[in-house]
């Protein structure tokens, strides 16, 4: 049973196939069953996002595991963007991603959050195993590590705070600017507090349930409407930034030309789209005035922020070997403690076979004395019986090795002697 990860990220794909595969939050149980159904796992935990789609798992076949997950897509070619680790550098890209130092911004903490929220949809659905589980823990205490000893927190970035970042490139002066953030959710709420801090003039949310819209305008001394109000509130937008988890775009180019058309000015109207599946009409691109971005074309603009911490990415690499290594030892010594576990209940069984005859040797009148000696030379004799055998096989094929290992494990070398 083989420990392994399966993806598609922002490195390996393209976003049009991102979106394809990406699984929304409402239909992540769903997936997770569905995986389970398919026979080929013994546990996963699923993570998506806008920038991964990740299978995390146990199986004996991974390649059967990617069959499934490649038929099931509905996309024949996406084994080409398609990853595999196994085994340790499984464990490694996990604690990498955790830590996030394989994001799109380099030590983005929105990842951890996420991985958390995987994790918990995972076991609510009842599909991860003690194995899974205790290297998703382990990991949570990897990033808090390199967090607190390395300087990848220092100054937190992440997609939404780039948006933000865009939007001061193209508006100089924000506290002059109307925002629209569509969508309610952990980025949309990101990008609403990042752009209060900056001084907004105005900002609106919109949402398709409107109570959440609230809160979050609450939040952010913003406005608060529902999705059917987007044509009214289009036209004033200078800048757009949608987040949501919607499968089908919520802004159309008829919709943005519409809005524009009832404009009094031609002034550049910003639209970031950090969806996927995105909330934004590729043909909105071609309408005049309108600079779209989605989260693979805010690669340069992060590459800014990506110079100053990789000094302290070497750093966080560092302690996740280290990491890495101790959650291996605990993981190889699983086999061992099932040999142990299986040894001695060998043992036991023979113990109470033998106590059984002594308890029945006394009650018929044998010697107590001779009973107990009795059982203590039939206890060794078939304890030993076994390794006997084996090591004398093995000196005779010349597997001297194996003896010298025994004599090692065993403790019979005069300084390791018990007594």
């Amino acid at each position: 049973m083989q420990l392994f990860v399966l993806g598609v990220n922002y490195t390996t794909a393209p976003l049009a196939v991102r979106e394809r595969i990406g699984i929304v939050e409402s239909e992540l149980t769903g997936f997770l069953q569905s995986a389970m159904g398919s026979g080929q796992l013994k546990g996963v935990i699923v993570v998506s996002t806008c920038n991964r789609t990740e299978l995390y798992g146990q199986a004996e076949d991974i390649s059967a595991v990617e069959r499934w997950w490649v038929h099931g897509s509905g996309l024949e070619n996406l084994s080409d963007y398609v990853y595999c680790h196994c085994g340790e550098q499984a464990v490694e890209h996990l604690m990498q991603v955790a830590c996030g130092l394989d994001s799109l911004v380099l030590g983005e903490p929105q990842i951890l959050g996420q991985l958390k929220a995987a994790f918990s949809v995972a076991q609510q659905a009842e599909v991860t195993t003690p194995v899974l589980e205790r290297l998703f823990q382990h990991s949570f205490s990897a990033a808090k590590r390199v967090r607190t000893e390395t300087a990848v927190g220092a100054c937190p970035v992440s997609v939404a705070f780039t948006a933000v970042r865009l939007s001061q490139k193209m508006f100089s002066n924000l506290e002059a600017t109307t925002v629209l953030v569509i969508g309610a959710g952990d980025t949309a709420q990101l990008v609403a507090r990042h752009l209060k801090q900056y001084g907004v003039g105005r900002l609106i949310i919109a949402n398709r349930t409107l109570a959440h819209a609230q809160m979050l305008a609450e939040k952010v001394a913003g406005e608060a409407i529902s999705l059917t109000d987007l044509p009214v509130c289009l036209p004033a937008a200078n800048i757009i930034v949608t987040a949501t988890a919607s499968r089908e775009p919520i802004i159309s180019r008829a919709m943005v030309e519409q809005a524009h058309a009832l404009r009094d000015h031609d002034d550049p109207t910003l639209m970031v789209d950090l969806a996927v599946p995105r909330d934004i009409s590729a043909a909105v691109a071609d309408c005049k005035s309108v600079y779209l971005y989605t989260v693979d074309d805010l690669q340069q603009v992060i590459q800014e922020s990506k110079k100053n911490r990789k000094q302290a990415a070497l750093a966080a690499q560092a302690l996740i070997h280290e990491e890495k290594d101790k959650f291996h030892a605990w993981y190889r010594s699983l086999h061992v403690s099932d040999v142990i576990s299986d040894y001695r209940g060998q043992v036991l069984e023979v113990r109470d076979v033998l106590v059984a005859e002594a308890l029945s040797a006394l009650k018929n009148g044998q010697l107590a004395e001779h009973v107990v000696e009795t059982l203590g030379h039939r206890l060794v004799n078939k304890v030993m019986h076994t390794p006997s055998v084996r090591l004398r096989e093995a000196a005779r094929d010349g597997r001297h090795e194996l003896v010298s290992y025994a004599s090692e494990l065993l403790g019979v070398d005069k300084k390791d002697r018990i007594l």
